[in-house]
């Protein structure tokens, strides 16, 4: 079964006892939302609130001498759901234009695919079988690191300012605030505010230079 998700427990006994002779009596050990007996008193229903096993225990109960014919153990040991999450990449503008920065004994170098700091990166979580009820989500990450988007939607934005990693993490929850499951992800920030500064300087510094240098040259001035 799933964590959160209702499970029922049933008894029999061989050879059946009327109900008038008989009763069951239901007990648990574990972490449980609702446990109880239902209208059939054959049948205990539960949810459970995480993965820890919960034992359920039935006693067949004589209603006139109280004496206990039979009894039975079921251990439920409930599974999360699968949370995924997927990184959409840089979540606003330039995601077409290359990060240039400049590097000492190579001049300008041109970067594809990079996260640079503070730049927003779009993430966003899945989760597996779909609840009956749309979850709640929770959106952490670690320290040095933001989250820039909703903290609490499906699809978010987070982001660092300075290189380094950030460790995202993702809880869905029910209305009972149960924990139907989790997932991590890192994403690298590999070009710093100063990165971009330099390269965007030097640019510009080449860029005059050359600007001149075809100035001079259409001036006839070539030394």
């Amino acid at each position: 079964p799933l964590v959160g998700t209702v499970v029922k427990v049933i008894g029999r006994e061989t050879p059946k006892i009327a109900d008038t002779d008989a009763t069951w009596r239901w007990e648990i050990s574990g972490e449980a939302e609702n446990p109880g007996a239902t209208a059939d008193p054959r049948v205990y229903s539960l949810i459970p609130r995480n993965e820890k096993p919960i034992t359920v225990t039935g006693r067949l109960v004589g209603r006139t001498e109280g004496d206990e014919p039979a009894k039975a153990e079921a251990t439920i040991a409930a599974r999360l759901h699968e949370v995924k999450i997927t990184d959409l990449g840089p979540a606003f503008g330039g995601t077409t234009t290359a990060v240039v920065i400049w590097q000492p004994g190579k001049g300008l170098v041109t970067l594809e695919h990079v996260i640079t700091a503070h730049q927003d990166v779009g993430l966003r979580a899945e989760i597996e079988p779909s609840p009956s009820e749309t979850p709640r989500w929770t959106w952490r990450v670690n320290e040095g690191s933001i989250v820039s988007g909703n903290a609490s939607a499906r699809e978010t934005r987070v982001q660092r300012g300075t290189p380094g990693t950030i460790e995202a993490t993702v809880e869905a929850r029910d209305a009972r605030n149960i924990v139907l499951g989790r997932a991590a992800i890192s994403v690298s920030v590999t070009v710093s505010d100063e990165q971009i500064a330099a390269g965007k300087a030097k640019t510009a510094e080449l860029a005059a230079a050359r600007a001149e240098a075809e100035k001079a040259w259409a001036s006839g001035d070539v030394s």
